[in-house]
C-alpha cells in the first residue's frame, strides 16, 4: 500500500498496529487516573502504593498497570489537592505514604465518571447498530 502523504510504500500492519498501540496509550492515560482514584474512593482506610497496583490488578488482570504509573499518578493528584498522603513509619524500613481521597478527589471522580459515561455511550452509539 502506498502513504498517502509521503508516496512511500508503507505496510498496512505496521500502521494500523503504530495507531493501535497510540490509541491504548491515548486510553489507558486518562482511565489509569479514573481507576485509581476510583480505587481510593472505594476503600474504607488509607491505601498505600502497593496495595492501590494490587487492587487494580485483581479488578482486571487484562489491563494490570505499572507501578511507576501509579506513583505518577498519585504524585499528580496530591498536588492537585486530590488525595493526602500520610506517612506512617513501618518499624523496619523507611516510612510508608498511605493515600486518602480528599473531598476535593471525590467531587473529581464524580465528575470524571459522568464523562466517562457520556464518552463511553458516545461511543457505543456509533459502534452498536441501531436495532442491535
Amino acid at each position: 500500500m502506498v502513504g498517502a502523504r509521503s508516496g512511500r510504500q508503507v505496510a498496512v500492519t505496521d500502521t494500523t498496529d503504530g495507531a493501535r498501540r497510540k490509541f491504548r496509550r491515548e486510553i489507558q492515560s486518562g482511565t489509569n487516573a479514573l481507576r485509581v482514584l476510583a480505587v481510593l474512593a472505594s476503600s474504607a482506610r488509607p491505601l498505600y502504593g502497593v496495595e492501590i497496583i494490587r487492587l487494580l490488578t485483581e479488578a482486571d488482570r487484562a489491563r494490570g498497570i505499572e507501578e511507576g504509573t501509579v506513583y505518577h499518578i498519585l504524585r499528580s493528584f496530591f498536588e492537585q489537592g486530590l488525595v493526602m498522603v500520610q506517612t506512617r513509619p513501618t518499624g523496619n524500613g523507611p516510612p510508608r505514604k498511605y493515600y486518602v481521597i480528599t473531598s476535593a478527589g471525590q467531587e473529581a471522580l464524580s465528575g470524571w465518571i459522568g464523562d466517562w459515561t457520556q464518552a463511553r455511550e458516545a461511543v457505543d452509539s456509533i459502534l452498536t447498530p441501531p436495532g442491535a
